[in-house]
């Protein structure tokens, strides 16, 4: 530090807080979460706020829903952005296997995209997943992914 200058790449003035509050019941589990993060140097902001939900609707079905809003703005280029998003998840318990669909809206170029995703278990060690971004318009794109886990 020279002075009381702060050097314009530093990293020293940043403040970010998490809280988190997670309510288990018999058969759900409800957890709501707040993210903020503020840089002083850079002018910038974000706020997350999200809720959850997981619960057992049959023996052979979970189901978790997600739903968020993340407010951003950047003091650089004077802009604010909100981005909404929304997930539901299918999963049966015994196999391993879990359907997602999600959609997410963002105010800063008045987008709107969805996704559709399967993933599979295969072993507690390997993991199968099958990735559809925007299943619904002309520019769709998909993504396979194996991945393999190791640990000692």
């Amino acid at each position: 530090m020279k002075g009381k200058v702060l050097p314009p790449d530093s990293q020293q003035a940043m403040l970010w807080a998490s809280l988190r509050r997670s309510d288990k019941g018999f058969a759900e589990t409800v957890e709501t979460k707040a993210d903020m993060r503020v840089s002083t140097l850079q002018g910038s902001a974000a706020l997350m706020l999200s809720r959850s939900r997981t619960w057992i609707f049959s023996d052979s079905l979970d189901i978790a829903s997600t739903k968020s809003v993340s407010l951003d703005y950047s003091g650089e280029q004077q802009t604010g952005a909100m981005i909404a998003a929304q997930s539901l998840t299918f999963t049966q318990p015994w196999t391993k296997t879990s359907l997602t669909a999600g959609a997410n809206f963002s105010d800063y170029d008045q987008s709107l995209s969805s996704s559709l995703s399967l993933n599979q278990a295969i072993t507690p060690n390997l993991n199968l997943n099958a990735n559809v971004a925007n299943p619904f318009s002309t520019d769709r794109s998909g993504s396979v992914r194996v991945d393999y886990n190791i640990r000692w």
